[in-house]
């Protein structure tokens, strides 16, 4: 075999390939890289195949092909390590993958995906978010040694901007509407921000009254990174109320979703508030009027805090929004708002206006002393 060594274990072929060996076992090892890879990316690869040798218990051989359903195993043991309680939806991915080898999910099959799930109607969000999950699979894979390389993916744009948030007075109107077992955990969402995931995942050890916060694991959050929410007296008091009627529970506020099914659309349709929204849709071209949701709850904490005059690092930090860009997806500038604005500034050009007219009036009156 005509090789040149080129670092301990790691040899070159005439074609220019790498060609990695290792012991494991008592037994010589030897794998051929893929073309392209790096003299860097080959030693990391010895190391790790060392790593794995020195760990025989840990070790999981490769398949021998690495398909689909292989992909699939991987986000499946990465959702138990993490204990992520939200189950997988690949229903659709496998419905168009299933049975493919891992290589056959290139980038002209990622786009075939896009314009079926189109032509069924996916919104465009709902195929990023998928096509997103397929392409972390395939990073696991290329992780393990398992496959070369990913494609190189196009994500579809995703414009879905949502204006709909309740005014102060329109969540009052809204809780006097819901029955009375939704009110707490509805006013707890409007005065919190939280997602409803962590509203009725609340539990009485995240509440520290001692502390008067509400403490949040990052493994519980969409962005991952923990959250410490402030106690005002409002929520103290809810919250109390709360603990004497569910003391013995594990969870702050009870699930009802039976009776939200039915009782949200009445509160929020026109037999209630008869209140609309819009929503972009990319698939028409324009905004399209909506409904509110429980999340709305959410886009409603922020605009008040906006409204309020709460500055946005601020805002950010308790609504647990990483970047700006999704607060703005969040706050809007209201009419009422942008009033106030345009009047702050007429109020500074008519101050500065007269700051320059008194300036005038003492330089007049220095140069007639003077003459």
């Amino acid at each position: 075999m005509n090789y040149t060594k080129v670092a301990t274990g790691i040899y070159e072929r005439p074609s220019g390939r790498l060609q990695v060996a290792w012991r494991a076992g008592g037994r010589l090892h030897r794998e051929l890289l893929a073309a392209g890879i790096t003299l860097t990316e080959a030693k990391a690869f010895r190391r790790r195949k060392l790593g794995d040798a020195a760990k025989p218990q840990q070790l999981k051989q490769a398949p021998t092909r690495c398909t689909f359903e292989t992909l699939v195993e991987l986000l499946a043991a990465e959702h138990a390590l993490h204990r992520r309680s939200k189950p997988l939806n690949l229903a659709q991915l496998t419905e168009h993958f299933a049975g493919r080898r891992a290589t056959q999910i290139d980038a002209a099959a990622l786009e075939a995906y896009v314009v079926e799930r189109r032509t069924a109607g996916a919104a465009d969000a709902t195929i990023r978010n998928q096509i997103g999950t397929l392409r972390h699979a395939l990073r696991l894979a290329k992780k393990k040694g398992w496959l070369d390389d990913v494609p190189d993916i196009a994500m579809p744009e995703v414009q879905n901007v949502r204006e709909c948030y309740f005014t102060e007075t329109e969540v009052d109107r809204l809780l006097a509407l819901l029955p009375r077992a939704l009110r707490s955990a509805v006013e707890f969402a409007a005065l919190t921000g939280l997602r409803r995931a962590n509203v009725y995942g609340l539990t009485w050890d995240e509440v520290r009254f001692d502390r008067s916060e509400i403490a949040l694991a990052g493994v519980q959050m969409k962005n991952g990174s923990p959250l410490a929410i402030p106690l005002t007296l409002r929520l103290i008091a809810l919250l109390r109320a709360q603990q004497r009627q569910r003391s013995n529970s594990l969870t702050v506020f009870a699930r009802h979703d039976k009776l939200m099914r039915k009782a949200w659309p009445k509160a929020v349709g026109s037999e209630g508030l008869d209140k609309w929204g819009r929503q972009w849709d990319a698939r028409v071209g324009g905004f399209v009027r909506v409904r509110p949701r429980f999340h709305d709850l959410r886009h409603s904490f922020a605009q008040h805090m906006i409204d309020s005059g709460v500055d946005e690092g601020t805002v950010m930090a308790l609504g647990g929004w990483k970047t700006r860009a999704m607060l703005e997806r969040y706050a809007i500038k209201t009419d009422a708002a942008k009033r106030r604005a345009l009047a702050q500034r007429d109020a500074h050009l008519r101050a500065e206006r007269q700051a320059a007219k008194k300036a005038a009036r003492v330089l007049d009156l220095l140069k007639r002393r003077t003459a």
